[in-house]
């Protein structure tokens, strides 16, 4: 059977009398893969979706290197060993786009005693990327990784690879003539050209390895070559996704190592510097290069709310590759270069690492909360909560997303959270929008702002009982007869099959059906949370959709990553195929389609209770 891209997709298609599924496949334990607890022994997991910000789809990795598109990670930090699958394992991969990980059960994180991690990623390709997250509650959590190809700039990114000569002193091992390298231009496709970044390295400089050494040539030369990789990064709002650790941030330090104040980060531009001469790489200078980029004159400064002007100041960061913190640097001023007459920002450079001039703006001193209530004394409800800065656009509108959360309110039950967003703080001064919706329905229930959040009354909404919601319990069974249930909160998604079938994203070696994990507009795949309920003393896992997630006529695709717990190294989507209850209901062996519904079978499931039964061939459980 065709797994497509190795995602093992689940599929649930609608029939007369019920939606039904059986799992494809449970494999045996791979060998070298260390069990550390048992999968039941785990919190229900936080996703991790990580995409290519230029492309808005999975990692673009070479099938040869990455079989299946699995791309190896690490975790590190303080915490690190805390951190498992969902299966038990901490051996970790982004596997279509997304990482799942979990905590022990019993663990409770909080705001006083959060979990601190990093995620290490670095595939051929492109720019590695330490991302650190700090866990604050054992809620579910969504984060976000954006990574930048370097064959595939985010719009109005510029790059340089040069060998440019260097000559150096044989005594003072220092150089002997200045070296200057410009990020390139020349695949501007049109328009206004982009700011460029230009990098000085003044005569009578050492350049120095990681322990500050000077690096020496070979006995007898006198010159070499270095070999330099420069990426600039204006603020666009492709490469902001990208902007290391996020822009929201807890992570900043000075130069004596103290932690500052969390808050937002609101970059004019940052850089990447890479050099090496031979198979040495050059981290260290005996006295400081120069940078200078220039500022795209649309860049609004944060500490005036318009662009900025020459004079202004701006804080300058940097951040050493594997490092989760950002280190405040030194302060500049915004110049203006009498040759181009274009705005610039002048940087001296110490020590080669990813560098950023951005001014911080702190966090309201409460974390966010909102007030949901479920007027529904049978059911829980489930809430998809997202929440967006205003677009930099007259009237404002609303912009990039900031934190998004799935909640379940148990029924009856009102509840005034803040964990599901990992106690976030709003940045003090800044407006948002927030948005409720149901789970598969792209219209939200409710809009709010754009609004200030910091001391305002916590965004509300109240859900009724509808006769227009279709539950469905699932029950899953081993050969053997153990139960198996989907930790609660595990994320469903779905999709109308021919709507699938008919979307490729993605090119070259990464075209593809397209993922739930995609990160493009217009993402047909809908999410719904599966609950666990206790039903004739049987436990299920209910999934509830509104009326309207469902069509006449139309059969439907459903999937979850999960880990299986049997040596997989990652979570993935495993494939499910219909097996119908009612023999007369013949599904197509390719899984690809089968039986749709009928308007008069749709009306028949509001309000009621319909059973997916599924069966597992051979189960590690």
């Amino acid at each position: 059977m065709k797994i497509y891209n190795s995602i093992k997709v689940i599929i649930l298609t609608i029939g007369i009398a019920c939606i039904t599924s059986v799992f494809y496949t449970c494999k045996n334990p791979i060998k070298d893969f260390k069990i550390s607890i048992k999968a039941s022994a785990t919190t229900p997991p936080s996703t991790i979706q990580v995409y290519d910000v230029t492309t808005n789809t999975r990692l673009n990795v070479d099938p040869a290197k990455y079989p299946n598109g699995n791309v190896p990670i690490t975790i590190s930090g303080k915490d690190a060993y805390q951190i498992y699958t969902p299966g038990g394992f901490q051996t970790f991969s982004v596997s279509q786009g997304q990482i799942l990980i979990s905590l022990r059960n019993g663990i409770n994180p909080t705001v006083d005693n959060p979990i601190e991690f990093n995620v290490n990623i670095d595939p051929d390709g492109y720019l590695p990327i330490t991302y650190p997250i700090k866990l604050t509650s054992a809620e579910p959590t969504n984060f976000q990784i954006g990574m930048v190809s370097l064959s595939n700039l985010p719009k109005g990114s510029t790059v340089t690879t040069t060998a440019p000569p260097v000559t150096i002193d044989t005594v003072t091992k220092k150089t002997t003539t200045p070296i200057v390298i410009k990020t390139d231009t020349t695949n501007n496709t049109g328009g206004t050209p982009p700011p460029v970044a230009i990098v000085t390295v003044p005569t009578g400089t050492q350049l120095q390895d990681k322990d500050g050494k000077p690096i020496e040539l070979p006995a007898g030369d006198t010159a070499t070559t270095l070999t330099t990789e420069l990426v600039f990064f204006p603020p666009t709002e492709q490469a902001l996704n990208s902007f290391p650790g996020g822009l929201e941030t807890s992570n900043i330090q000075d130069t004596s190592g103290n932690d500052l104040k969390e808050g937002t980060l609101a970059p004019a531009g940052w850089i990447n510097i890479d050099m090496k001469i031979g198979n040495t790489e050059v981290k260290n200078f005996s006295t400081p290069i120069v940078v200078n980029m220039e500022v795209d004159p649309n860049t609004i400064n944060p500490n005036t709310d318009v662009p900025y002007v020459e004079g202004d100041s701006i804080n300058i960061y940097s951040k050493s590759e594997g490092d989760e913190n950002w280190v405040l640097e030194s302060v500049a001023g915004i110049i203006k270069n009498p040759s181009s007459g274009k705005l610039e920002i002048p940087m001296s450079v110490s020590h080669l690492s990813v560098w950023a001039a951005a001014n911080f703006s702190v966090s309201c001193s409460t974390r966010f909360t909102l007030n949901l209530t479920n007027d529904d004394t049978e059911n829980s409800s489930n809430f998809l909560i997202c929440i967006y800065t205003p677009s930099t656009s007259n009237p404002l509108a609303k912009g990039n997303l900031v934190k998004s959360a799935f909640i379940t309110v148990p029924a009856g039950a009102n509840l005034s959270t803040t964990t599901e967003f990992n106690n976030w703080k709003p940045t003090a001064g800044r407006k948002y929008f927030v948005q409720f919706f149901e789970p598969g329905n792209q219209t939200p229930l409710q809009s709010i702002g754009p609004t200030e959040l910091c001391g305002s009354t916590p965004p509300s909404y109240t859900s009724t009982p509808s006769p227009n919601k279709m539950v469905f319990k699932v029950l899953i069974r081993c050969s053997n007869g153990n139960s198996v249930l989907l930790p609660a909160g595990t994320k469903v998604y779905y999709v109308d099959n021919t709507v699938y079938n008919n979307m490729i994203v993605g090119t070259g070696n990464a075209q593809h059906k397209v993922d739930p994990s995609d990160n493009i507009p217009g993402n047909p795949w809908q999410t719904v949370i599966a609950g666990v309920k206790s039903i004739g003393g049987t436990n299920f896992n209910i999934i509830t959709l509104p009326s309207t997630a469902l069509l006449a006529g139309s059969n439907y695709r459903f999937a979850v990553y999960y880990d299986t717990g049997v040596g997989s190294s990652g979570s993935r989507e495993d494939k499910l195929f219909p097996e119908m209850v009612n023999p007369s209901q013949i599904q197509d062996p390719t899984g690809l389609t089968g039986p749709t519904l009928t308007a008069a079978q749709l009306e028949s499931y509001r309000g009621a209770v319909t059973l997916i039964p599924v069966t597992l061939p051979t189960c590690p459980f």
